[in-house]
């Protein structure tokens, strides 16, 4: 248990006293002089020392948590060619994952990160948070392809793909892919 020491000094007219035996005062004991009133007292105050405990736990129990486990994560960069038509930059640029499951014989898409608008070179991560199928996780040798999709809205104005040509090979935490939209698309 901790004790708190507190020393009061008040200053008074009159010779009677402010803490009176029986009222339920934290301060006990009261030393009287002619001209001014010291009080000391050990009060014991349980439910601070309690609540100092418990923010100090709170703190070691925080401090070790705050180191969040690492996700697997494919990162890389894209790049625009210089054939591709700046009014292409209005468009949606996606970053799609392409895997191969144990029971499928080819890569199927699992993952996509869209960027509206995009700014060019961008630098990507794409992390668990970025599948779209449930149960499959993010992990090993991957296939990423790049489309840049500007949204027709006439029947005279068609939608118009960009692409970073067939789906490039990556791997899961490994080296940075480096993908460059450079091929018209037409499907």
């Amino acid at each position: 248990m901790v004790s708190i020491h507190v020393v009061l000094s008040v200053f008074y007219q009159n010779e009677y006293p402010i803490f009176h035996e029986g009222t339920g005062s934290m301060i006990p004991n009261t030393i009287q002089t002619k001209t001014r009133k010291t009080v000391l007292t050990t009060a014991r105050l349980p439910f601070f020392s309690l609540f100092g405990l418990i923010l100090f736990l709170f703190s070691v129990t925080t401090s070790c948590t705050s180191q969040t486990q690492k996700l697997p994560t494919l990162k890389g960069i894209v790049n625009l060619a210089p054939n591709v038509p700046l009014w292409m930059l209005h468009g949606d640029l996606s970053v799609v994952v392409f895997m191969k499951g144990s029971t499928s014989p080819a890569y199927l898409p699992v993952a996509i990160s869209i960027y509206p608008h995009p700014v060019f070179p961008l630098t990507f991560a794409i992390d668990q948070d970025n599948v779209r199928l449930s149960g499959i996780k993010l992990s090993g040798d991957v296939k990423v392809q790049a489309r840049l999709k500007l949204s027709g809205d006439r029947e005279d104005s068609p939608p118009t793909l960009y692409t970073s040509g067939p789906p490039s090979d990556g791997v899961v935490d490994g080296i940075p892919v480096s993908l460059t939209i450079s091929q018209e698309s037409h499907s």
